[in-house]
């Protein structure tokens, strides 16, 4: 099996990456760069050994995303990440408080549940995520009017409801 030279393969992969360019702007110079670094990966031994012996040609290591390069070992540590992000900010449909009081605009139901938290600064009011367990829609609600200032313990849960219905349906 006759082995081209490592210089052969680059200089065969840069003219691939100029073919794919037609010219030598930044984005050009940078795939170069991204080629080259991968190459010289000394984690990543496979994609130096596929490049060397043919198995991957120099248009398609062109074309190759970072992803498609990466390690096996970097592959693995990339969707662990990805599985534990999903994890961390999907919300259980259980969390807050389920409630009549908002109205879905999707499916138009008013089987929701929020929660309230306070992502501004303290004078502000609090920000209220609403959850629709009907279709699953989420949104946001943030109190525009002076409704946020009222103390609610002054009225019965019917007129608080009254209220709100009226401003946030």
């Amino acid at each position: 099996m006759n082995i081209p030279s490592v210089n052969i393969i680059l200089l065969d992969n840069v003219l691939a990456i100029y073919a794919e360019f037609k010219n030598t702007d930044s984005k050009y110079k940078n795939r170069v760069r991204s080629r080259i670094a991968n190459l010289k990966d000394k984690k990543n031994p496979k994609l130096r050994e596929h490049v060397l012996l043919g198995l991957i040609s120099p248009e398609r290591m062109a074309s190759m995303t970072a992803e498609e390069m990466a390690s096996d070992a970097l592959k693995e540590l990339r969707a662990k990440l990805t599985k534990e992000a999903i994890n961390d900010h999907q919300m259980a449909k259980n969390e807050g408080t389920t409630t009549d009081l908002f109205k879905c605009g999707k499916c138009g139901k008013h089987n929701c549940t929020y929660n309230q938290l306070q992502t501004r600064s303290s004078d502000e009011p609090m920000t209220t995520f609403v959850f629709c367990n009907e279709c699953g829609n989420r949104w946001k609600v943030r109190v525009i009017s002076t409704l946020s200032t009222i103390n609610y313990s002054l009225f019965s849960k019917t007129r608080v409801t009254f209220h709100l219905r009226r401003y946030l349906t």
